[in-house]
């Protein structure tokens, strides 16, 4: 599922949805609450800075990684994330992290 999809799929769930290129320094200082769910099909040491801005403003990360990275994932949890999802993404799985955040 694109992220296109993806986020047309949480919109029609009921919950409001931006895409957002966080390469930009503009998307970066936009994030302010909420939840923010990050495919890192590509990886950058960057992605540790944006999870570090959102744990400072209080922001949920929940980051969609490949299949398979233990490593990553372990580090993504130790870096501060809610969530790791491996793609192939489960919508129902997503779902109920989206629902626990705004509950």
């Amino acid at each position: 599922m694109n992220n296109k999809m993806l986020a047309d799929f949480i919109t029609k769930s009921g919950f409001e949805t931006q895409l957002v290129d966080l390469d930009s320094e503009l998307s970066r200082s936009e994030i302010q609450d909420g939840l923010l769910l990050i495919d890192i099909g590509g990886f950058s040491q960057d992605i540790w800075d944006v999870i570090s801005l959102c744990k400072a403003t209080g922001v949920s990360v929940v980051l969609c990684i490949p299949q398979g990275n233990s490593s990553l994932k372990k580090q993504s949890f130790e870096s501060g994330v809610l969530a790791v999802l491996e793609k192939p993404i489960k919508t129902a799985e997503l779902m109920a992290i989206i629902k626990s955040v705004r509950a």
